[in-house]
């Protein structure tokens, strides 16, 4: 993605809520919670690193003051703050933004872990070195095609896999024999 492409090197001025030269403050598009905003650098860059200190400071004074409004504005009882880094860690928008998300009590069955939860079986680290034989958190997809070939390509590996990254599992299930179905 280019600076002409990217959607936060010319925000429409009425999605702007704070702004000063070196960033801006915006509502999420795609919000968590409501008051879920992002704290974006004007100057197209990818990653955190790459901020100057001026940059920076920028970043965490628009950051305390978007903050400050969401308390006002929806009170909540938490917040997640964080940037994704890279298409592996989620990055979907190749210009650094930061992620203030508003979290209330309830809002998840268990939030242990905060932002540990982006890979959830280590969310909860309290458990860790609790496993049993049968764990699979630990299982990686064997590959990404749609199609599961059997005999060497087996599936258990597969759903086991899925399912551990699941949030919820929907099963259809159908046997062919020499006969048909």
């Amino acid at each position: 993605m280019n600076d002409q492409d990217c959607p936060f090197c010319a925000p429409p001025p009425e999605a702007v809520c704070i702004t000063d030269d070196l960033a801006f403050a915006m509502w999420d598009a795609f919000p968590v919670h409501a008051g879920h905003a992002l704290i974006i650098p004007r100057r197209h860059i990818a990653a955190f690193h790459e901020t100057t200190p001026e940059e920076r400071a920028s970043l965490y004074r628009l950051l305390d003051t978007i903050r400050l409004r969401v308390i006002d504005e929806h009170h909540p009882d938490g917040f997640n703050i964080g940037i994704n880094e890279g298409t592996a860690a989620g990055q979907t928008v190749d210009h650094l933004h930061i992620h203030l998300i508003p979290r209330y009590d309830g809002d998840v069955a268990n939030p242990t872990g905060g932002v540990r939860g982006v890979i959830p079986h280590k969310a909860d680290y309290r458990r860790s070195g609790q496993t049993t034989d049968d764990d699979t958190s630990s299982l990686r997809l064997p590959h990404q095609a749609s199609l599961i070939a059997g005999g060497e390509d087996a599936l258990l590996p597969h759903l086991l896999a899925h399912i551990d990254m699941a949030r919820h599992v929907d099963v259809a299930v159908a046997f062919t024999m020499n006969s048909g179905l």
